[in-house]
Parts: structure tokens; sequence; C-alpha cells
């Protein structure tokens, strides 16, 4: 009697089988037999990571991406440190391989932040987002060296001020009303604050000068990177202005602007053109 079992195929081709799915009667001829395993084998794999089968997946959310580092030029930082942090405070990490890559199983429907540390460079953050049961979401990070001892930029509450002047990494959380989970997050490298706007701009890495990390908005699924964005406190609006690139992680295409507004009314902000 033969046994069919349910597997997946690694990244390499190689079919792995991990259980038995059930028992057969003998076939005639062994390539009868050899296709039938196949077959059943194809039916519930899917090509996700190293081995992500259709039990799981069907199950599970999947989130992968890179980690980068910017300096002198974007290199892929292997053994990068990614933590996801669910609501509840459970705790889920991955690590990137030898690419720089990543890939982790989430559960669906329930929000994560995540938090990527790579040694002697500044920490970043991401704002919460969720999936369905079965999705996929693609998050890139780019990470800098760091001039704080412990890898944490200094908080930034916009509200109040704009933190101390320097040019180093940072990150300020722009609430967007309701629950106190709800915010985004902006990247940046110096700001100043001129009649009520703060105002941000990119950072320079001083060694390097020609390396620039752009100001970056992120929130859900969504990454924004532009040249220069403007906080209009009283209008609740995000205006961002230059070499605009808005990235949405569920695997559509980026696309670019010169101009778009940020219409900061409830937990999910509005992405307009600027009139």
């Amino acid at each position: 009697m033969s046994v069919l079992r349910s597997g997946c195929f690694s990244p390499k081709g190689k079919l792995v089988l991990t259980r038995p799915l059930a028992p057969t009667v003998p076939i005639g001829g062994w390539f009868s037999r050899v296709f039938i395993n196949l077959f059943v084998s194809l039916i519930l794999t899917c090509f996700a990571g190293d081995r992500f089968c259709f039990a799981e997946t069907a199950s599970h959310s999947i989130v992968s991406g890179k980690v980068e580092s910017l300096e002198p030029a974007p290199v892929r930082v292997k053994g990068a440190t990614l933590v996801f942090t669910k609501a509840d405070g459970r705790v889920t990490e991955a690590t990137t391989d030898q690419k720089g890559e990543y890939s982790l199983l989430i559960d669906p429907e329930s929000r994560y932040t995540v938090t990527v540390k790579v040694r002697h460079n500044c920490w970043v953050h991401r704002p919460s987002f969720k999936l369905t049961a079965g999705a996929r979401l693609n998050l890139d990070f780019t990470v800098v060296f760091c001039p704080y001892a412990d890898g944490e930029p200094p908080p930034g509450t916009v509200l109040q001020h704009c933190p101390p002047t320097g040019m180093s990494y940072r990150e300020d959380r722009v609430p967007l009303g309701g629950d106190a989970s709800d915010y985004l997050i902006v990247a940046f490298g110096n700001c100043h604050v001129e009649n009520g706007t703060v105002i941000y701009k990119p950072l320079a890495i001083a060694t390097y000068p020609d390396a620039v990390l752009p100001v970056t908005i992120s929130f859900d699924a969504y990454t924004i990177k532009a040249d220069f964005v403007e906080l209009k406190k009283a209008e609740r609006v995000l205006k961002v202005t230059g070499r605009v690139t808005i990235t949405d992680g569920r695997n559509a295409p980026s696309r670019t602007a010169s101009c778009v507004s940020l219409k900061l009314i409830g937990p999910h902000p509005r992405i307009v053109q600027c009139e």
C-alpha cells in the first residue's frame, strides 16, 4: 500500500513532504503512483517563503520584505531583527537572511506594530496594521547609523514642539484621532516650526554627501517618501512635496507624484492630489 503525503516546495524547487495525507490502494505502475503523489502535493502547495504550505497560509497572513542600510549606499542587512508586537502585547520575531530578506506568518485580523533593530543603527518603527486571512504584505525598511547608545531615537511630540535641532534620524508620531494606537509615523532628519506648521526635512548623511534618507511617512500598509513634509496642525493635513513615492505594501505597484496631501480625519488618512 502506498501513502500520499501533503507537502510544499522550498524556494530551490525541492519538494518537502510533510505528513501523510491518506493511504491508497496499490496503483498499477510506478509512474502512476509518483504522478498522483506530485499532483496532490502541488494542490496543497503555495510559494511564499521557505516552507509555507496551504494549510498554514489559509489561516495566517504573510509579511515579507527586506532591510537595507543607507551608509554609504543601500546595502542589504543580514541578521536584522524585526519585532512584530501584537495589540495584546505578544511578540513574534523575524531575522533577515543572507540576502537581507525576511518572511513571517502572523495572525490575521490582529493589529501589529513593527520595530527593526540593527546593531549600531537607529531603531525603525512602523505603526499598526492589520491583514485578512491569507493576505500578503511587503514591508521594506532602511536603517542608518545611530548616535544614541540604545538605538532608540528621542521621541518627538509634534503637538507640543519640534524635536531638538540637529541632523540625525528621528521619528514623530502624529495622532489620527480616536484610539491611542491610531497614529502615523514621520521619519526625518531635521525639522523646524514656521507659523504653526511643522516642516520635516530629509536626513543627509554627513560622511556620505550623496546618501540621503527621504522624509518617510508610514501608516497601515502605506509608505510615502518625499523631499519635504509639512504638518498643518490646525487643518489636520500633511502636505507632501518634491519627489513623492507612494507604495501600498499589499502588492500594488508604487506611484509617483510631485505633491499630495493626507487628510488626517479618523484612523484612515486619505491621500489626495494637491489642489
